[in-house]
């Protein structure tokens, strides 16, 4: 599902503060925790739900077939090569694929894999074991894969001057200013005070033992917690993709 409207964490703990009765933050947490703990909640529903999705272009340095992941990065589902102009009309592009057990940790343009292009056929090359051939058209084929961070590329790849990277994120680096959707606010809001409502029962279990139970309750039910409600809004199908779908379905000829 797509949104538009996003908040702060400073609505987010906002909210928090007042809610354990901390609206002072005299309890002995500071706003830094606060603000830490706000950041765990949203990379937290990113790693469960797959909710935050990015595309970087990545300038390839000459001779040097790695790079590290995206430091906010957690899960690759794209990759293309490009010159720069891969959205004007005209513009060159390729697609990289995912070769099993490629390996050139070291940087440079040899490589270990279980399939070589002088061994026996394999999914990228011809049937004949020569050259770079997906179908025995005549094309080059592009592929890399992820090792330890470490994006490995096949030497082809240098053709192009950018890497494009789609991929999943944790929502930011550390430190950076959060921009979390409105449409999941009472779940990043419910896991942030959770987990302060936890540090301030060391200091006063009595007190927040009971609000520990409710907060925990309202985030954490199977059926209508916060969380559960957050996921299912997350993974479904907006409108216009939905009305395309079931229109192409209908005209298709099958």
């Amino acid at each position: 599902m797509e949104w538009s409207d996003v908040i702060t964490a400073d609505d987010i703990i906002s909210e928090v503060s007042m809610m354990l009765d901390d609206a002072d933050m005299s309890r002995g947490l500071s706003r830094g925790y606060y603000m830490n703990s706000v950041q765990r909640a949203f990379e937290d529903l990113n790693l469960q739900s797959f909710m935050t999705i990015k595309t970087i272009d990545i300038e390839l340095k000459p001779g040097r077939f790695t790079l590290d992941m995206p430091s906010d990065s957690f899960n690759i589902r794209e990759m293309y090569m490009h010159n720069g102009v891969c959205c004007q009309p005209g513009g060159e592009m390729a697609v990289v694929h995912w070769k099993r057990l490629y390996n050139n940790s070291q940087g440079g343009p040899g490589y270990t894999a279980a399939k070589k292009d002088n061994q026996a056929q394999d999914y990228y090359f011809n049937a004949d074991g020569f050259g770079s051939d997906i179908n025995g058209l005549g094309y080059t084929t592009y592929f890399a894969n992820i090792e330890n961070r470490l994006i490995m590329l096949s030497s082809p790849c240098l053709e192009y001057k950018y890497l494009r990277l789609v991929y999943n994120s944790m929502g930011g680096e550390i430190g950076d200013k959060l921009e979390i959707p409105r449409v999941v606010r009472e779940c990043i809001t419910l896991m942030t005070a959770k987990r302060v409502c936890m540090a301030l029962m060391a200091r006063d279990d009595k007190k927040y033992r009971v609000l520990y139970q409710v907060i925990t309750n309202d985030l954490d039910s199977p059926r209508d917690g916060a969380l559960a409600r957050a996921k299912v809004f997350l993974v479904r199908m907006g409108t216009w993709k939905r009305n395309e779908f079931n229109l192409r379905n209908e005209t298709a000829k099958f």
